[in-house]
């Protein structure tokens, strides 16, 4: 979750869309997508609509993806939580947003799916969200997509941080593995 959050805050700008106020889509809302939307919230982002394996929530003045992530480790799922409405899985993928994030798992979003997207940007952070008829309805709407090598790459990169300081015997502050994991996302996003 870090790791997009990371990715986005250095290369929406280029593309005119500001981290503050900007409006965000969730599917799935576990490791990556739980903490991800915690920390883009926590960057001035507005997460709108989050869902799933349980249900679909939607709320335009913003869902607090704190009090959504408690009660998700409390219940197993967002269901139940009172303070969004409920919606379709339609009306979820059509939610005006700037950044839709698929965090869940791979291939869920077919040709149907893409084509109810109302969404800027796509930012890949599960592997393979797209089916191939996903990612050509995506390309014909004009959707600019981060793809997964980049935007889902923080997992495995803070795993390869915990193989150096296992080889060193060393152990890392949080705040310097964030550090680094910043260091690391975005370069990887200048250089994309």
């Amino acid at each position: 979750g870090q790791g997009v959050a990371d990715t986005l805050a250095e290369m929406l700008p280029g593309i005119g869309i500001p981290l503050e106020g900007m409006r965000v889509s969730l599917l799935g809302f576990g490791n990556v997508n739980g903490w991800g939307g915690q920390i883009l919230q926590d960057m001035g982002a507005k997460i709108v609509a989050v869902m799933d394996h349980t249900g679909a929530l939607r709320n335009d003045n913003g869902i607090d993806c704190k009090a959504l992530y408690a009660h998700n480790m409390a219940t197993g799922g967002i269901a139940g939580y009172n303070e969004a409405d409920i919606c379709s899985e339609e009306d979820f993928y059509r939610t005006p947003v700037d950044v839709f994030i698929p965090g869940a798992l791979e291939q869920m979003i077919k040709e149907k799916q893409a084509d109810w997207l109302d969404c800027k940007v796509m930012a890949e952070a599960a592997n393979a969200p797209c089916d191939p008829s996903g990612d050509r309805r995506c390309q014909e709407k004009g959707i600019e997509v981060i793809p997964a090598i980049l935007a889902n790459a923080g997992g495995v990169t803070v795993s390869y941080f915990e193989w150096v300081q296992n080889k060193n015997a060393v152990t890392w502050s949080a705040e310097q593995v964030d550090r680094e994991l910043n260091r690391h996302m975005v370069v990887a996003s200048q250089r994309t």
